[in-house]
């Protein structure tokens, strides 16, 4: 699951970051044939690619078949989503998708197609690739139930995604104001995705259980053993549930969920054949020592910080758009970087890269030392390495996996016994381990919080602003003078103008993102202020702003359009009435809301009663 974690984010990013522009170059019955053909040609290239492994195979003449399998089995799996990128950018299958009815509307419904398309590709890869396992591991599973197992397998990667896209468009389904109003705030998507992702970190184990075919482990002197450890040291969980990985053919145990409440311990019936109980009994702490160290927390704080650096990862890339005005001027994109293919596609290649190289190199590189720290609390707890190195070396050979290959989240089984045996000669390693472990946090925690901080410092140093605020309006008033009229890029430009104190320029922004857009009391509001803050301002463009305030306080009235009435009505010099509107909006206030500029304004109106 953890290889396949990082191929399925890449899609989901190829996927998700592509805007079709327009309704695309090609009818739908062309992207269909074109999009079937290619996936045909896909069945066809793996094949034959798989099929020439098994009869070099049997032929023997490879050193290890294993290894190659999975190294093929790898490389079919990166082609997959090179295909599928092709397919999205080039035969335009997101247009398809979309196209299709009661799937536009909906995310979820766009995005489970998306995901549905790629792994149609994946069944293709594991289906053609199942004859080599079959021979590897002298597997006894039907090919259709080996498919299987891989899709129930890989479906925890895309099902937090997909629950995130569904219960953005079950909020989409709520009133405008209210709950649905805040949680389209920054605050409100802050809060809530942050509430979401520790929710599911600790029920995921309720939710998987399904999926996988949890079910607990049946009575038996397995497990009386295995309670028996946990109850002698403390391992709380939930239940101890057989894993049918592979229908009892996998070889592996885990741990899931943070929560002790709803923790459960995986072990699958193929473990328990082989190992003997001291091996077991290692393998138990081993699983243990991920508890009692907080990796699962750990974990999760790795992927909360993957999208907050994605995010600034995005801040950066506008600034450098709008302040140096590359790369997408050098690419030959939009002027705005907007949903033009160049534009997207640049993104979805920073993304990715970004992406790929955190889970690879930063997030894998934490998660081989902690298991590595998993591996030194077995073995200060049993006293000894034997009964864990015993089982990593025949995990290995049963399973037909190479000794000598690591992964990106685990050290290979000849690293993580040979550290193993230098801990029996020097038990001080396993100290020194662990402190190198906490500097290494220590270390990441600082990096980002110079991250964060630096990405602030930037945006807010006030000749970065301004020359991003002036970029920014360059870049609309190119496209206002090239794409068709678009009442929210005016409305965009009109607040860019109003905030670098262009005020006629903004009002003729905000007249005619009004004169291109339905009724809006924000936009109303915005422009009537405008009109009322203009320095010299004639007494028709005071008057109009006073109607426009009438106008959009009497479809919203909140505090800040009232207080824009009151000001309209001051200028005009009915300060009595703006008197009585200001603290109509201070009685409107919430408690949280800061009252001192509606004070000011009232101190204002006071200091001057010209009555008409």
């Amino acid at each position: 699951m953890f290889g396949n974690l990082i191929l399925f984010l890449v899609v989901l990013l190829v996927y998700t970051v592509h805007a079709p522009e327009g309704s695309g170059t090609l009818d739908v019955w062309s992207r269909l044939s074109l999009n079937l053909v290619f996936v045909f040609a896909f069945g066809l290239t793996l094949r034959m690619l798989f099929g020439r492994l098994s009869r070099r195979i049997e032929a023997g003449r490879l050193f290890s078949p294993s290894l190659a399998y999975h190294r093929l089995l790898f490389y079919a799996s990166i082609l997959a989503a090179i295909h599928f990128s092709l397919a999205v950018y080039v035969f335009e299958l997101k247009n398809l998708l979309v196209s299709l009815p009661w799937v536009g509307r909906w995310e979820t419904g766009r995005n489970l197609l998306g995901l549905g398309w790629f792994t149609l590709l994946m069944v293709l890869v594991w289906s053609e690739s199942y004859p080599v396992y079959r021979r590897i591991q002298a597997s006894r599973l039907a090919r259709r139930r080996y498919v299987l197992g891989q899709l129930r397998f890989n479906l925890p990667v895309v099902l937090p995604y997909l629950l995130l896209t569904l219960l953005g468009d079950l909020k989409n389904l709520l009133p405008p104001d209210g709950v649905r109003a805040w949680l389209d705030s920054s605050t409100g998507e802050t809060i809530s995705l942050f509430v979401y992702l520790v929710g599911l970190s600790v029920f995921f184990p309720l939710i998987i259980r399904p999926v996988w075919g949890l079910v607990p482990l049946p009575p038996g002197e397995r497990r009386d053993f295995i309670l028996d450890f946990m109850n002698r040291h403390g391992f709380r969980c939930r239940e101890v549930m057989n894993w049918p990985l592979y229908e009892g053919e996998g070889l592996t145990a885990g741990v899931m969920g943070p929560v002790a409440r709803w923790r459960f311990l995986l072990v699958t019936e193929g473990l328990l054949r082989v190992l003997d109980d001291e091996e077991l009994t290692a393998v138990l702490a081993h699983e243990l020592g991920h508890v009692k160290k907080r990796h699962l927390w750990l974990y999760l704080g790795f992927v909360l910080a993957m999208i907050v650096l994605t995010s600034y990862l995005a801040g950066a890339w506008t600034l450098a758009v709008l302040y140096f005005g590359w790369p997408l001027d050098w690419l030959g994109a939009a002027p705005a970087g907007g949903s033009d293919p160049v534009s997207t596609l640049a993104a979805t290649v920073l993304y990715g890269l970004f992406v790929v190289g955190y889970i690879r190199f930063i997030f894998g590189a934490y998660m081989r030392h902690f298991e590595r720290q998993a591996d030194l609390y077995a073995f200060r707890m049993t006293g000894t390495v034997d009964g864990l190195i015993r089982s990593l070396e025949k995990i290995a050979r049963l399973s037909g996996q190479s000794r000598n290959v690591p992964s990106w989240h685990h050290f290979s089984v000849a690293q993580r016994v040979d550290f193993l045996e230098r801990c029996r000669r020097d038990p001080g390693l396993a100290d020194r381990h662990d402190r190198q472990v906490r500097f290494m946090l220590a270390g990441y925690v600082l990096a980002v919080l110079a991250i964060l901080a630096g990405g602030w410092a930037l945006a807010t140093h006030q000749s970065v602003e301004k020359r991003l605020v002036a970029r920014a309006i360059t870049l609309l008033e190119q496209e206002a003078q090239t794409a068709p009229p678009d009442a929210g890029r005016f409305r965009q430009l009109g607040d860019l103008y109003y905030y670098s104190d262009h005020l006629p320029e903004a009002a003729r922004a905000f007249e005619k993102a009004l004169a291109l857009g339905p009724v809006d009391p924000e936009l109303l509001n915005s422009l009537a202020w405008t009109l009322a803050i203009m320095p010299q301002s004639t007494s028709e463009e005071r008057a109009r702003a006073l109607a426009l305030a009438r106008e959009a306080a009497t479809v919203k009235p909140a505090a800040h359009i009232l207080d824009t009435l009151a000001e309209a009505l001051y200028v005009n010099g009915h300060v009595t009435e703006a008197l009585e509107v200001i603290d109509q909006a201070l009685a409107r206030l919430g408690p949280e809301e800061d009252s001192n500029h509606y004070l000011k304004q009232k101190a204002k109106f006071r200091g001057q009663r010209i009555e008409p």
